[in-house]
């Protein structure tokens, strides 16, 4: 949920950056250099990533419950809508924000989730195909970055040769190191030093979990940190040994051939934030995720060899599954109140496979097949929203030409936000991007 203009051309974004320095004017004026940036040859649709839970912050001030956010009251209305507008002239950047609600938790802890727009990568994306530079899941230039950790495990089981970073909820990277001298055998973030950052093994010295908190003393739960043995907020991966990976065995029966790992166990290579808690210890947000699911082979992908699952030795059958990708399902506050994420699938000319060939294989191949098409928002156990967000895109191609040969690659564009209330009446004025 992890996920989302420049010099970009012609029609659509010419307009969508039109629309957005108009918002801004009273604060930016165009100017040559920006009109300029804006030139070009044919262009098209784009789409990125989408809604993110932007910040969580603790107070001793009451918040809105869900029930009185529907939309936010920076949301209720189009253009308006639009916050945090920064355009950079000379180079043509422009990014901006447009919050949908504020979820809360009792008194004080409350969490905005909105989306962030940034034409930063766009010029390089539509010149990029689909395995180099896919869209995300709401659109290119839209970003859903959802807090994590996620380790550089240098191929090995071993904690001490592991890079740790800690991606925050805005899509900002900070490292996790140990300190020095007296403080060696602990851990510090890295331009965040005031958190405190500890991890927990579990009964294989893995680490299954992680725990944040910050300098209001809120905590913030990554993976299992409770090790109550749940695999939903984690980047499931396997080692036999010490090496992390699959190491198939193979077993012939009677009837078929299977492939078998032995001794293998689970290995994590990261961490989403599953649960924020406020220093009362009674409020709280719970999160849940599409991780693993091997039906569709969406999230989860099995290992196998040419076609041929492996299972578990040990298990004596159980199929190796390994995760996929990653999509926020829910947040939940402890007020019974929720969000829940809605996906649909992508055109399968919108991925491409970067192990093409017979599956299952050995290859993890991490492809968002998933786009973000809703937001709802529920009261307490209400089975009915109370407010629904939907996001409409266009799929089209954007034509490049490399020694005489055309191509187009076809990128996913968030064109509109539709706001309906319980009864499916539009609420607010269609954001429109078009």
């Amino acid at each position: 949920m992890s996920g989302f203009v420049q010099n970009v051309v012609r029609s659509k974004y010419f307009l969508l950056i039109v629309i957005i320095f108009s918002l801004f004017e009273s604060v930016f004026s165009i100017t040559p250099a920006v009109q300029g940036a804006l030139g070009g040859q044919d262009a098209v649709a784009s789409s990125g990533p989408a809604v993110q839970a932007k910040s969580v912050s603790s107070s001793n001030t009451t918040s809105a419950t869900l029930s009185n956010v529907a939309p936010s009251s920076k949301s209720s209305s189009g253009a308006s809508s639009l916050q945090g507008g920064n355009i950079q002239p000379g180079g043509g950047f422009v990014s901006f924000s447009h919050d949908l609600f504020t979820l809360t938790s009792g008194s004080g802890l409350k969490m905005d989730i909105g989306l962030d727009y940034s034409n930063g990568s766009v010029y390089d994306q539509v010149r990029k195909n689909n395995l180099d530079a896919p869209t995300g899941v709401a659109g290119l230039g839209w970003s859903f970055t959802n807090a994590r950790i996620f380790v550089n495990h240098n191929g090995t089981v071993a904690i001490n040769d592991d890079k740790w970073f800690y991606q925050d909820d805005m899509g900002a990277v900070f490292p996790i190191e140990y300190g020095r001298g007296t403080s060696a055998t602990k851990l510090f973030i890295k331009g965040l030093l005031t958190y405190k950052v500890t991890y927990k093994l579990n009964t294989d010295n893995v680490i299954s979990g992680w725990e944040l908190i910050k300098p209001d003393g809120t905590r913030m739960l990554f993976g299992d940190y409770d090790l109550t043995g749940s695999l939903n907020a984690l980047g499931v991966n396997y080692f036999c040994g010490t090496s992390i990976g699959i190491f198939p065995i193979p077993y012939i029966t009677t009837v078929f051939q299977r492939y078998y790992a032995d001794n293998h166990k689970y290995f994590f290579d990261s961490w989403y934030i599953s649960k924020v808690v406020q220093p009362n210890k009674k409020n709280n947000f719970v999160y849940t995720y599409t991780n693993r699911e091997v039906s569709d082979y969406i999230t989860g992908e099995p290992i196998g060899v040419s076609g041929s699952a492996v299972y578990s030795a040990s298990t004596g059958g159980t199929q190796l599954v390994v995760t996929k990708a990653v999509y926020l399902k829910t947040i939940q506050s402890s007020t019974g109140d929720r969000v829940e994420f809605i996906y649909s699938d992508k055109d399968p000319s919108e991925y491409e496979d970067p192990t093409p060939g017979t599956e299952p294989d050995i290859n993890v191949d991490p492809i968002e097949k998933k786009f973000l098409s809703s937001v709802e928002l529920y009261n307490g156990s209400n089975s009915l929203y109370s407010a629904k967000y939907s996001f409409q895109y266009n799929v089209n191609g954007f034509l490049n030409i490399t020694g005489g040969t055309e191509t187009r690659f076809n990128k996913r564009l968030l064109n509109k936000i539709i706001t309906r209330k319980q009864n499916a009446f539009i609420a607010a004025p269609t954001i429109d991007f078009t």
